[in-house]
């Protein structure tokens, strides 16, 4: 049997230390991409629920503008109304363009849009009926309960995006 020099024990030592230190390198860089990875992950989830808020917040300025000037009659109500519209749409596409990734999101987005357009279109029929036939009426539409199911059915839907 051959007898192992010591040049080449210090050979096999080095090659073994080499490819220890090159499997911890591999092993660091690996771990430290998946760090990266969740904090992203946990930052885009974030902002996605601060916009969610923002939609909600939006929506509630639109029905309180309705009920507002449902009560009163007075058209300074409809300028929170204005404002919550307007806001609504600014939030709802910063909302979109973030789940451009993600189908399930996309999908749960649609479910929000439609469950808006449907609060949207309520408020905006009650305020018409305030104008055109009096207080009594559009107290009515809000009597009926449709804008508060869509109301607590967006809430639900935000809940479950987040």
């Amino acid at each position: 049997m051959n007898k192992l020099t010591l040049k080449h024990k210090v050979d096999i030592a080095f090659a073994a230390l080499l490819t220890i230190f090159i499997s911890l390198v591999y092993f660091t860089y690996n771990r430290a991409q998946s760090v990266r990875h969740n904090r992203e992950m946990v930052m885009q989830t974030s902002n996605i629920n601060g916009v969610l808020e923002k939609v909600l917040s939006s929506t509630i300025d639109i029905e309180t503008g309705t009920r507002g000037y449902t009560i009163t009659g007075d058209e300074n109500y409809l300028q929170v109304y204005n404002e919550g519209q307007r806001d609504l749409q600014i939030w709802l596409d910063s909302l979109n363009s973030m789940s451009q990734n993600s189908e399930v999101m996309t999908i749960s987005l649609d479910t929000l849009h439609r469950l808006i357009q449907s609060k949207q279109k309520n408020s905006a029929k009650t305020i018409s009926l305030r104008r055109e036939e009096g207080m009594e009426s559009a107290a009515e539409n809000v009597k009926s309960g449709r804008g508060k199911e869509i109301m607590d059915s967006i809430r639900n839907s935000i809940q479950e995006y987040q």
